[in-house]
């Protein structure tokens, strides 16, 4: 239940940001915004369905569910990494 709370909290959060995200700073149109913000929502549920053929044919539920879990935490990382503009990792 935990799982699918921060599964729904970080898509929902994503979409709505992402829109201010392309236009704003990556100086994106507004259509072209718009067509990108809703590629990203078709890909999510089109995705959703190759994992779930992934998981009955072959790899597993459990698999699935880890190696999936592993590759969305290590994009929410990084989309925090990057959200700060100088990361000082060496005091000096």
């Amino acid at each position: 239940m935990t799982y699918m709370f921060f599964q729904a909290y970080s898509f929902y959060g994503l979409s709505a940001i992402l829109w201010l995200y392309l236009s704003d700073e990556l100086n994106f149109q507004s259509n072209t915004a718009d067509s990108l913000v809703h590629w990203f929502i078709c890909a999510t549920f089109v995705f959703s369905m190759v994992g779930g053929a992934i998981s009955d044919h072959g790899f597993g539920k459990v698999k699935t569910i880890i190696v999936s879990g592993l590759i969305w935490i290590a994009g929410a990382a990084l989309l925090i990494w990057a959200s700060y503009p100088t990361v000082h990792l060496v005091q000096q």
